[in-house]
């Protein structure tokens, strides 16, 4: 699987909180190259990435220990404003 992608499903999670613990762990292992089979969200996942070519936003945190996303240049939205908007996400398993 696509290193890159593996890194956006975890922003993605991060975001709308689609994956559970378990899912997330195995993302890191596959990312290290520890294991090679993925669970079935993860691919569900890792496919609708690669057909929607859906790239996270630039994100960072500030002093506060927040996270913010970049709605625009000199703009940083708090990803809590985010979840307010609904992405076509698969249905997970």
């Amino acid at each position: 699987m696509n290193k890159e992608i593996l890194k956006n499903i975890l922003i993605l999670d991060s975001i709308w909180r689609v994956l559970d613990w378990k899912d997330r762990v195995r993302i890191h292992l596959l990312m290290q190259d520890k294991i090679s089979e993925p669970t079935e969200n993860i691919k569900i996942l890792h496919d609708w990435c690669i057909k929607w070519k859906w790239l996270p936003p630039k994100l960072k945190y500030g002093q506060d220990r927040l996270q913010y996303f970049e709605n625009s240049p000199d703009e940083w939205v708090l990803t809590e404003e985010l979840k307010y908007i609904k992405i076509d996400l698969p249905k997970l398993k």
